[in-house]
């Protein structure tokens, strides 16, 4: 099976563990799979919600940035053991890595957070965005 039909059976059958071992997978931009790791990371079913950011990291396709800008600052219950911040950071890098001006635009506004904390996150990212120019597409 392959990976988009994968993921979108756990999206529709709200297959938790099926999410997870979709993750462990190489997932590249060609399989068309951002759209709904998109829709999973607004998700509150299932625990993948860190493994998807950093796959979108690695896909660093820019029709994330929306999801991943809002996600920055998403609580979820089961991660509240560090206020969801280690989910924060894994975000905010997934939107530097992307590079675009619309991403540097969601890091600005995540900068201005109300979290210290996760403004903070972003406020390095941006501090840091020149010197990270190569990593970026």
């Amino acid at each position: 099976m392959q990976h988009l039909d994968r993921l979108e059976n756990a999206y529709k059958n709200r297959e938790a563990d099926d999410v997870e071992c979709a993750l462990y997978e190489e997932i590249t931009i060609d399989d068309g799979c951002t759209e709904i790791l998109v829709q999973l990371l607004e998700c509150d079913w299932h625990h993948s919600h860190e493994d998807i950011a950093l796959t979108l990291q690695k896909l660093k396709d820019p029709k994330a940035i929306k999801a991943l800008q809002q996600s920055a600052e998403t609580k979820f219950d089961y991660l509240a053991y560090d206020n969801s911040e280690a989910f924060a950071r894994k975000c905010i890098w997934a939107l530097a890595d992307i590079g675009t001006e619309e991403a540097k635009q969601a890091l600005n506004e995540i900068s201005a957070s109300s979290n210290n904390v996760v403004a903070g996150y972003a406020q390095k990212r941006l501090d840091s965005w020149e010197w990270e120019l190569l990593r970026k597409p």
